[in-house]
């Protein structure tokens, strides 16, 4: 819980919007006014009240409120900015966990009790179904992608090596536009060698879209998340290799959510703990 909180903490805004009005509209600037987000004395008021509401959820108190008002302000900031013709989706993975344990927590306040105690206080029995939830929330998104590309590509997507080679080509050129630096790293090798044997990015395209498809599988056990956590991880280094695109919020979560590695060193001290006890092993 408190990880988390740490990673969400980053995507609070930290100024004012840089330029006035919304005129390409996005996310929440299709159903409101966004342009406090330009206001100083607004977004002072925002940061704090977002910062503080985001430390009282970690702790499990009032998330029904504390993390819904996060989420807003995270997500107000955001649709502003990409309304202003700037897009990117760095934060979207971790936006939608948060929206998943806001939902958690309203769900174990229906399922608990009601007035005021339940609503402050139901938040802290939350947190498996909250983290359940926001585990389905990964698998979910990347075996979405998986279909979509599937479906937009007419089923030939794994196999379109050419376009992939087309992709890190435009991931470089905007690199350089950007900062007037080349990709580092073997991206450049690499968009030689692929173009000159294409076959070589559909062969780098299908195991990264069958980790994507199959997503899902991390939901059945804790073996499977963290093989699909780690199969995913290195499918997003070979991109940062390649096109120079991190996705490190992607990354973390991964690691937190997926490969959780805290409970994998809480279960090998059990299982120590139990044989060097003389316990029977828990089958």
């Amino acid at each position: 819980r408190l990880l988390f909180a740490w990673l969400a903490w980053d995507y609070i805004l930290t100024e004012p919007g840089r330029y006035p009005g919304t005129p390409y509209p996005r996310g929440l600037a299709h159903f409101m006014d966004l342009r406090f987000i330009h206001d100083t004395s607004t977004v002072t008021w925002l940061i704090w009240t977002a910062k503080l509401a985001l430390v009282l959820g970690a702790l499990g108190i009032a998330e029904p409120l504390t993390l819904g008002w996060t989420l807003f302000v995270i997500c107000a900031s955001k649709s502003y900015n990409q309304s202003q013709g700037y897009l990117g989706h760095a934060g979207q993975l971790l936006t939608l966990c948060l929206l998943a344990q806001w939902l958690g927590s309203l769900w174990a306040l229906r399922k608990t009790m009601a007035g005021a105690r339940g609503l402050i206080f139901a938040g802290m029995k939350a947190w498996p179904l909250q983290l359940w939830w926001m585990i389905n929330t990964i698998a979910a998104g990347y075996t979405v992608s998986a279909i979509t590309k599937l479906v937009n590509s007419g089923g030939l997507w794994p196999f379109k090596g050419g376009v992939f080679i087309l992709q890190m080509l435009k991931a470089h050129q905007e690199r350089i536009s950007s900062s007037g630096q080349p990709p580092g790293g073997i991206g450049l090798w690499a968009v030689d060698m692929l173009h000159d044997h294409p076959w070589l990015g559909s062969g780098l395209l299908l195991p990264a879209f069958l980790l994507e498809f199959f997503a899902f599988l991390a939901l059945l056990n804790r073996r499977m998340s963290l093989l699909i956590g780690l199969g995913l991880l290195s499918f997003h280094q070979m991109t940062e290799l390649l096109m120079s695109i991190g996705f490190g919020t992607h990354q973390q979560l991964l690691w937190l959510l997926l490969v959780n590695p805290v409970y994998w060193l809480i279960a090998a001290w059990c299982l120590r703990f139990r044989r060097t006890s003389g316990l029977p092993d828990i089958q």
